[in-house]
Parts: structure tokens; sequence; C-alpha cells
């Protein structure tokens, strides 16, 4: 039996096409408590005490994509409330 407590992973999704998919199952699997912020839909970022693991998911950004083109990229860590 497993007796290491559950951590928290949170998800940051770029890209709605672009899901945690495996990895918020291979979480889940393991009873694991998941939560996400959609930047592409405006979703703020949580406070750092609110969760154990961060999760970046990826999208095919360069160096030179700009604000204009991605304004979710200026986000800070702000508790959601």
């Amino acid at each position: 039996m497993d007796n290491r407590p559950n951590s928290r992973i949170h998800f940051v999704v770029h890209e709605a096409l672009r899901p945690p998919g495996a990895y918020a199952q291979w979480a889940q699997a393991r009873g694991h408590e998941l939560s996400y912020s959609r930047v592409y839909e405006g979703d703020g970022l949580p406070a750092p005490d609110h969760f154990d693991w961060l999760i970046v998911m990826g999208w095919p950004q360069s160096p030179t994509t700009t604000t204009a083109e991605c304004p979710h990229f200026v986000l800070s860590f702000n508790p959601q409330q």
C-alpha cells in the first residue's frame, strides 16, 4: 500500500489543442489533486502555495513570439480569488 500523501498538481495550459492528456491521466490514477489555468481563456495563476507540482504545457512559441500575439504571456502568480 502506498502511504505517500497525494500531491496538488497544477497545469498551465496555453492552448485548447494542447491539453494535459496522459499527464492528467497518470496523476488521476495515482490520486493526485488536479487544477488548471487555461491562460488562453484568461484564467489567472494560483499562488505558489496552492500547488506542489507545476506542469506548464507547451505550444510552438518561439523567441520572437510577442505579447501582442499571445497576451497571456504576461500573467503573474496571483491567487485566482
